[in-house]
């Protein structure tokens, strides 16, 4: 089901065109054709969507979902068409919801809001969230209880822990969780596990440790923080102190490129073969220590299929 479910990440910037579809240029000078967009796509094949963040989609996005949600009809005005949806199409959306003063969630305002079956979803506690991760990845046993004792200690210092200040800006969930056990198991793989009660070598360890700082703290802007949280999964996971710092400050990852690959750090990705393709000239590349860290952390979400936002300023090199 994973892998025919699609999913939809949405924020104030999303256009209703990329979701329905658009005419671009064709193959022929001066023809258009029409190429549907993911939704249509979605619709017409049966598919199970999932819509991330639906507060934040603009009227215009949600003007589109509210007759599917509605008839079952997906409109293409530009076309004049309707694509109606099969039995087997599911529409599912996920919201974020705010604590009041009185303790309870608070549902933010959404336009159809009538139209949609409304369930509240619960953070599950840690011993369900041990039995899903065994369930979900049974290489992962032996590791499990390093897992959820980073999960712990990570939690206490998150803002809906009700300590203070916090140190986390935002509250770590199983989902962070969930994708450090995804890259866990890849991980393992990688270095020759068939069972998990295998020996790893102290490189499999130190690449398990830096996933887990990528998950948990590659979104925390201020070094600081960063610094503090993960120092935290370094003593959770029994590493020392100089191992800790040199992830922070020292660590340059090699890139080899191949004819068939390209290796950036603890990253193999495989280069595709294109037939009849003209070479370009290669364009001059900044390789400085921080481009080489962030280039292994991209190439790592793009092998396992993972979204990535960049943000920052102009000119600091995110094209």
């Amino acid at each position: 089901m994973e892998s025919s479910l699609v999913t939809l990440h949405l924020n104030e910037q999303t256009d209703a065109k990329m979701l329905v579809g658009l005419y671009s240029t064709g193959s022929k000078p001066g023809s258009f054709s029409w190429r549907p967009g993911v939704l249509t796509t979605a619709v017409r094949e049966g598919r199970w969507v999932l819509i991330e963040d639906l507060d934040r989609a603009p009227n215009e996005v949600m003007s589109t979902l509210l007759p599917l949600v509605e008839h079952g009809k997906l409109l293409i005005p530009s076309r004049g068409e309707t694509v109606e949806a099969p039995r087997s199409f599911r529409l599912f959306a996920t919201v974020r919801t705010t604590r009041g003063m009185n303790g309870h969630e608070n549902l933010p305002s959404l336009l159809g809001q009538r139209f949609w079956n409304l369930s509240n979803v619960k953070i599950p506690p840690p011993s369900e969230l041990e039995q899903i991760i065994v369930g979900s990845y049974p290489l992962l046993r032996k590791y499990t209880p390093s897992i959820m004792s980073v999960y712990r200690r990570l939690c206490n210092l998150s803002p809906m822990s009700g300590a203070g200040r916090s140190t986390v800006e935002r509250s770590i969930t199983p989902r962070d969780v969930l994708k450090w056990c995804r890259r866990l198991q890849e991980t393992l793989v990688a270095a020759g596990c068939k069972t998990g009660e295998e020996p790893i070598s102290e490189t499999t360890r130190d690449w398990m440790f830096m996933d887990a700082a990528d998950c948990f703290c590659g979104s925390l802007p201020k070094p600081d923080a960063k610094a503090a949280l993960v120092s935290c999964i370094a003593e959770e996971m029994h590493l020392s102190q100089q191992l800790m710092e040199h992830y922070l400050k020292a660590h340059v990852p090699q890139i080899d490129e191949g004819p068939s690959s390209l290796k950036i750090g603890r990253v193999m990705l495989t280069r595709r073969k294109h037939a009849n393709r003209i070479v370009k000239s290669k364009k001059p590349f900044a390789s400085t220590s921080h481009s080489r860290r962030l280039l292994e952390q991209i190439s790592m979400a793009v092998k396992l299929h993972e979204p990535v936002l960049l943000v920052g300023e102009t000119g600091i090199g995110k094209t």
